[in-house]
């Protein structure tokens, strides 16, 4: 009996090698890529979401405000992914790190989402005056 149960662990062992090495093997630079685009997709998911959310009448709020919470949550799973995959020996190109990695993908989403127009003029002097309260000079903003 031992010697039956000794070789079927033998034949397991060669063939989990086999399937490791062969079919289930991952690419660490091909994996970080998908997820990459995967991260790009649903950053632009995100955007459409906030978009609908904007333009949609005060009757669809909730619904569209759930579904903008799914897709950020779904934006920050990507993100953790690809964190997690760029510790990996051999994703990044030589030369890379994780935090350079990360620098550039948040500056290609800040390059592509719309900035709001900023207003003409900021006023330098803000005067808050409060029921029974005497006014005094008014507060400055830098």
């Amino acid at each position: 009996m031992l010697p039956a149960l000794l070789s079927a662990v033998g034949v397991a062992t060669d063939w989990v090698l086999l399937l490791s090495l062969t079919v289930l093997r991952t690419n660490p630079r091909r994996t970080l890529r998908r997820v990459r685009e995967a991260f790009g997709a649903r950053a632009r998911a995100v955007a459409r979401a906030s978009a609908e959310l904007l333009a949609a009448g005060p009757r669809h709020h909730a619904r569209l405000r759930r579904r903008l919470h799914a897709r950020q949550l779904r934006l920050s799973e990507a993100a953790l992914m690809i964190e997690g995959w760029s510790a990996e020996p051999g994703a990044l190109p030589a030369g890379w790190s994780g935090p350079a990695l990360r620098r550039r993908l948040l500056r290609r989403i800040s390059r592509s989402t719309p900035r709001p127009r900023r207003p003409r003029r900021w006023p330098r002097t803000y005067r808050v005056t409060l029921p029974g309260a005497t006014p005094g000079p008014p507060a400055r903003y830098p």
